[in-house]
């Protein structure tokens, strides 16, 4: 075989198998917003306020829209009651994503308060896996979209 035979054909081995064909995106949720970050404002005028610590990585989820829109959505979950780990997942496929595809971060007890990251629109599902964190209602979370 000729010599450049053998590169033609050791470049289309290789070019399946490119990061570019691949569409990943891993999203990292901060573990905390700081207790120097959250403000009190517009409080009456009597009330001095004091933040006593920072707000901790709750929850996460994939959401159909900005945060404004409130279009959190429901995944598949494997989480069963008094589990320290379980996942989340988002088929994210359709062509229902008019304002974009988001990933949203909770803090909170509840998830009051939420830092949100647009998605890439190739992106067609998310996985979030949580566990137990250190601090009482706190979890780690590990996302991965693809």
């Amino acid at each position: 075989m000729p010599r450049y035979a053998k590169i033609i054909y050791v470049t289309t081995l290789l070019l399946p198998m490119s990061p570019a064909c691949a569409v990943e995106q891993r999203i990292i949720c901060p573990t905390e917003i700081p207790a120097a970050s959250i403000k009190l404002t517009d409080l009456p005028s009597q009330w001095t306020p004091y933040v006593a610590s920072p707000l901790y990585l709750s929850s996460a989820g994939a959401a159909a829209g900005p945060p404004e829109q409130t279009a959190t959505l429901m995944g598949d979950s494997t989480w069963k009651k008094g589990q320290n780990e379980w996942t989340t997942s988002y088929d994210l496929s359709d062509d229902g994503f008019a304002a974009g595809k988001w990933m949203e971060c909770r803090y909170g007890e509840y998830g009051q308060v939420l830092l949100s990251t647009r998605l890439q629109d190739k992106i067609k599902s998310c996985t979030v896996h949580f566990s137990k964190g250190e601090k009482a209602g706190q979890r780690s979370v590990q996302i991965t979209c693809r």
